[in-house]
């Protein structure tokens, strides 16, 4: 009789310690599980596909009336998805001192103060602003930085992708008088047009 009592007050006892440790365990696994599952998500998002690095391959091309050239040290952020275009951004430079038109006298002028003025503005800039679907093509809206001037530019370019490498090409055209590039004297005889040519292949 006294060994029925005793084992049913124990019993009484330890049912509410077991469901304590049953529920701080269900507790446990549900905040182990549920941030794991929430990064997942995050990653798959973020890894859509639409970041791209620039190679060394890149071409950047620019011709007037009277003076041809090339530009390096092109650098900066890429993101482009054709099925995601709101979300595409250009923020990218290229250094002036790196001006080459194959003619060294042209080169210091061209990095002189009555030109590009490479000692007070160091880097040509665009950042997009807008995008949109053309055909085969596409436009970008954006402002280009050249001698501290911005103008906003919209220019076509397409690009073609294979696997986890892409190329964008494009050309715009700009007036050397909008960014006051005025050139010396005899400037005139260089043309007021600069046609601009790119070229940039991309990895991811």
């Amino acid at each position: 009789m006294k060994n029925n009592l005793l084992e049913e007050i124990t019993l009484s006892l330890m049912v509410p310690f077991v469901l304590m440790a049953f529920f701080r365990i269900t507790s446990t696994e549900n905040t182990v599980h549920q941030p794991a599952h929430t990064t997942y998500r995050a990653k798959a998002v973020l890894g859509a596909g639409s970041v791209w690095q620039i190679t060394e391959d890149y071409e950047i091309r620019f011709s007037t009336r009277g003076a041809e050239g090339s530009l390096r040290n092109l650098r900066g952020n890429i993101q482009f998805n054709e099925p995601h275009l709101n979300e595409a951004k250009f923020d990218v430079a290229v250094e002036v001192a790196t001006i080459s038109t194959g003619n060294k006298k042209k080169d210091e002028h061209a990095r002189g103060k009555k030109w590009l003025d490479a000692a007070s503005f160091p880097e040509i800039k665009f950042i997009s602003s807008a995008f949109e679907k053309q055909e085969e093509a596409f436009l970008v809206t954006g402002t280009l930085e050249i001698r501290g001037i911005r103008k906003e530019v919209t220019f076509p370019f397409q690009f073609s992708r294979d696997e986890n490498k892409g190329l964008f090409e494009g050309r715009l055209t700009i007036n050397r008088e909008d960014f006051k590039i005025d050139g010396p004297m005899m400037a005139f005889m260089v043309g007021n047009k600069v046609e601009i040519e790119l070229k940039v292949p991309v990895i991811q």
